[in-house]
């Protein structure tokens, strides 16, 4: 049997090298995510502070026409599937 480049990894091999290397990234990847979770969270809860300060500026009548289009909109869209 000719020796390629395609020869597969002995199973106990390829799984105890995917398990070391994976605890490594794991571990690196999490710190930055749970900071990166963090951050967002808290530009969450500033966007909601702000918005309670600062209404929006529509008008209510402007509202109720733009949920009208929405309806209109979503209406024409079932119908088209």
């Amino acid at each position: 049997m000719p020796i390629t480049a395609l020869r597969r990894l002995p199973l106990a091999y390829a799984r105890r090298n995917f398990t070391s290397s994976t605890a490594v990234l794991a571990s690196s990847e999490d710190k930055k995510a749970a900071e990166t979770a963090k951050k967002h969270v808290d530009k969450i809860r500033q966007e909601e502070a702000n918005k309670e300060k600062h209404p929006s500026p529509v008008s209510p009548s402007a509202r109720e026409k733009f949920n009208e289009m929405e309806k209109r909109t979503a209406e024409h869209d079932q119908k088209q599937k």
